[in-house]
């Protein structure tokens, strides 16, 4: 099985976490969607989180998606895949708030498995039904930044006894370039 996540090391994470937590907060309305995941304007979102830009910007790397995840403090998000799964696709996953102690399980699930799904807000996943056969493979907290393969079958867990919403964004890059389809290209960048 081909790695389905690894931690970045970033220095400076927790600021960038903050700046990001600030634009959510001022120019969005992701904490009142109800829909958990939620695209952003690539420029807007970077023009006002410079962190993050200088982040992107010195390791030559160009987003195509930035979006806003935010959900409930009890609520489990369910298996799924992003996007049609079928290809891998590899992204960031940051935390920005309450993600201590919340979990990222990876499931195997038989390769037809899933029904091709898009929500109010135009996301396209695949959805799993709750009964659908699996077997857990790894799991991870969100406590710094990941590299994430999202077409792994996944679902999140908040933390026992969370009261608060666990706050992320996800950053995506061209699906053709080698670090979309392999966390292992990413190890001539520097973090």
């Amino acid at each position: 099985m081909k790695l389905a996540y690894k931690f970045l090391d970033v220095e400076n994470h927790q600021d960038i976490s903050e700046e990001v937590y600030k634009y959510i907060v001022d120019h969005t309305d992701a904490m009142l969607s109800k829909n958990y995941f939620n695209d952003q304007s690539i420029h807007h979102m970077l023009s006002h989180c410079p962190l993050l830009a200088e982040f992107l910007n010195s390791r030559h790397l160009i987003p195509e998606r930035l979006a806003t995840i935010v959900c409930a403090d009890n609520d489990i998000v369910s298996m799924h895949k992003d996007n049609d799964g079928v290809d891998p696709y590899v992204r960031i996953l940051w935390p920005v708030r309450n993600c201590q102690g919340s979990m990222t399980k990876l499931w195997q699930v038989p390769d037809d498995a899933g029904t091709l799904t898009v929500d109010k807000n135009g996301i396209v996943y695949t959805g799993f039904p709750r009964d659908q056969q699996r077997s857990q493979i790894d799991e991870f907290e969100l406590s710094h930044p990941v590299l994430f393969n999202a077409s792994c079958a996944h679902s999140v867990h908040p933390a026992p006894g969370s009261t608060k919403k666990r706050i992320s964004f996800t950053i995506g890059f061209d699906r053709d370039l080698p670090i979309s389809k392999s966390i292992e290209a990413w190890s001539e960048l520097e973090f």
